[in-house]
């Protein structure tokens, strides 16, 4: 209510000023101008809870769906700077540090996972990527199975009993890895004894089976491959910039070459297309993409022109959208005035848009003054005729299914008779 007041008394002192600027004659000097008289209606409604979905628009659809690309294309390059993150491979865009750039930074899963093998946690390592080649902590190597038997040497210098297992047996590998664990066996046991005459048992010998050997050298092999891999991939990440942390819009850029010829520039020359076409009045193409907020008994304002009379018509929007969008996508609005003998438009306001981020209220105003005709300047509106005042709205159809909820609409008249 106290925003209500504002805004009337506002306008009120607004035009009422036009009245206390003119000067006050004596008894004895004749008054030039007519007295004006003002007065002030409004229509609204509360509560609305309309919602309005993508309106078509012929004349627009393939500039607005080239807007959104562009539009798009902006986000994603802000995001994804190509000339940093991206690059040319064979006249193609690439994400940088990827395999498609060079395939020692396509890594294979991980030998082990910290999970379930605590023993390959390495904290939080920080290669030294000035080094050639950068050195790995080796620390998923941890998890493959160490051969050292687990048992003591006795006098002689063998083992006593030949059922002996390897001090560690290998942590259960990552299953998306191509490794299983070594079930065994892990040695050969020989029984060894002295020399003739006296053939005195002296102990097991044990050796490690060559496939057990190959598991382990594999092992090995494949957690520090995939190890270099990694921080490999994290130097060549660190010396890029830091806005490549968006791989989403890097792959889009990739998945769209076309992004190349598009920048702000073009987007903003798009939308001025847009805006030029909608401004374009009942002459213009886009004339019928806007259309009426329907409501509920309807909302509008009928009146008879008066003789000298000019109309300020305001006119406020509360919405919100039901899917937010990311700034790219406007709704927009305006109002018309129809002569209701021929139901024919006299007048449109200019059209005002807000973006779609969030909740948002429209506020804005058109007067009904004067034209030319035949080269001299009459009222717009001619005594005596009933006119109509709608509100119109356009949300383009940029195929994301946008949809905006309307909340409260309101007209504000004020009528000015000179």
């Amino acid at each position: 209510m106290r925003v209500r007041f504002i805004l009337l008394l506002c306008l009120s002192a607004f035009f009422f000023s036009f009245l206390i600027s003119y000067p006050v004659y004596s008894k004895e000097k004749s008054i030039k101008y007519l007295p004006r008289d003002e007065s002030m209606d409004i229509v609204t409604t509360k509560n609305l809870g309309l919602t309005v979905n993508e309106s078509t628009c012929p004349p627009l659809d393939s500039i607005l769906k080239e807007l959104d690309f562009c539009q798009n294309c902006v986000s994603w390059s802000s995001r994804c700077p190509p000339g940093c993150c991206l690059k040319k491979v064979n006249n193609k865009w690439v994400i940088q540090c990827t395999p498609e750039d060079n395939t020692k930074y396509k890594c294979n899963p991980a030998a082990f996972l910290v999970n379930s093998c605590s023993r390959v946690d390495c904290g939080q390592y920080k290669p030294d990527c000035a080094a050639s080649p950068i050195a790995i902590p080796s620390c998923q190597r941890k998890g493959c199975p160490d051969p050292t038997i687990n048992g003591q040497l006795n006098k002689n210098g063998y083992y006593d009993s030949s059922n002996l297992l390897p001090k560690f047996t290998g942590c259960d590998p990552n299953p998306d890895a191509p490794l299983s664990k070594w079930p065994g066996p892990y040695y050969t046991v020989t029984p060894v004894y002295g020399k003739p005459p006296i053939s005195q048992f002296l102990g097991y010998n044990y050796g490690v089976t060559a496939d057990f050997s190959k598991y382990i050298d594999d092992c090995h092999n494949y957690s520090d491959a995939y190890e270099q891999c990694v921080y490999d991939t994290y130097c060549c990440r660190k010396n890029l910039c830091n806005a490549c942390d968006d791989p989403p819009s890097c792959a889009n850029l990739v998945a769209n070459p076309k992004c190349e010829n598009y920048d702000t520039g073009v987007c903003s020359n798009l939308q001025s297309k847009v805006t030029d076409c909608l401004m374009a009045g009942v002459n213009g193409d886009c004339y019928s993409c806007f259309k009426e907020i329907e409501t509920d008994p309807p909302l509008l304002y009928k009146f008879v022109a008066r003789s000298r009379e000019k109309i300020v018509v305001a006119w406020q929007v509360t919405a919100s959208p039901v899917n937010p969008g990311d700034g790219t996508t406007y709704f927009y609005t305006q109002v018309k005035v129809f002569d209701d003998a021929t139901g024919s438009p006299v007048h449109e306001s200019f059209v005002t848009q807000k973006s779609l981020t969030g909740s948002f209220t429209i506020f804005s105003a058109t007067a009904l003054d004067k034209k030319i005709v035949d080269g001299k300047e009459v009222y717009l509106l001619e005594p005596g005729h009933a006119y109509t005042i709608k509100p119109y709205y356009f949300l383009p159809p940029v195929g994301q299914g946008l949809s905006v909820r309307i909340d409260q609409v309101q007209l504000i008249i004020m009528r000015i008779r000179e």
